[in-house]
């Protein structure tokens, strides 16, 4: 069995890597099954829940808010909408009327039932 010369320092590379390792991981477990650590670690989770719970309620509060600030917004640009419908219909019935009431005295002279010499109700059937 041969061995090289070089063989006695990797196993204690080794051995020292080994070593290391299971430091690191007994010193987990011993922080893992910690009481205090224990209490630390569930005390910022429940820090982290709350926080969270507590940032959808001021985000919701917030959305709300601006949910509502937006339908004002398109009640009144719907009610700035149909005000200026509503002001062209006038505005076209008023000179419709307009029209109508220049020409009223244009038709009371004229003879009644006759246009120019036709009938309203068009040609009479004999």
């Amino acid at each position: 069995m041969g061995t090289s010369p070089d063989e006695p320092d990797r196993i204690r590379a080794d051995i020292e890597s080994t070593r290391k390792d299971l430091t690191d991981d007994i010193d987990q477990l011993a922080d893992r099954t910690s009481p205090r650590r224990m209490a630390h670690r569930r005390r910022e989770r429940m820090r982290e829940v709350v926080g969270g719970a507590r940032e959808r309620v001021r985000g919701g509060a917030g959305h709300g808010k601006e949910e509502a600030r937006e339908r004002g917004r398109h009640a009144k640009e719907s009610v700035r909408e149909t005000s200026g419908h509503a002001a062209e219909t006038v505005r076209h019935g008023a000179g419709q009327a307009s029209g109508a009431a220049r020409q009223a005295p244009h038709e009371a002279t004229r003879p009644s039932g006759r246009r120019a010499g036709r009938s309203r109700a068009g040609p009479v059937r004999r």
